[in-house]
């Protein structure tokens, strides 16, 4: 088992560095055992899909992370509560079985 998700961690990753398109998780079988990435691959597939979903680049991406944190820490800008709201909101569920990551 620890095999089975150390490859899919390097197939996530294969295709992250190689700006692919990421493979839908295949459906979950009851006689087959679920395998499931780690889960820090896990939450930067998650941020990758959105990017590529938004179609918006590591540069860009950097570019407005970083003008937003300065704003958002600068205490003499103000910032309306419905910029803090429209962002992207990723949650993440860890349980015995599973990883789930969700946009809203």
């Amino acid at each position: 088992m620890a095999d089975a998700s150390d490859l899919l961690r390097e197939l996530i990753a294969a295709t992250i560095r190689e700006a692919k398109e990421l493979p839908e998780p295949s459906p979950a079988r009851s006689r087959r055992p679920l395998i499931v990435p780690p889960v820090e691959i896990a939450l930067k597939a998650a941020l990758y899909e959105a990017c590529r979903q938004a179609g918006i680049s590591q540069r860009r991406f950097a570019r407005d992370v970083e003008n937003d944190v300065r704003r958002l820490l600068n205490p003499g800008h103000g910032t309306k509560t419905a910029t803090l709201d429209r962002g992207k909101q990723l949650s993440v569920r860890v349980g015995d079985a599973a990883l789930s990551a969700r946009h809203s």
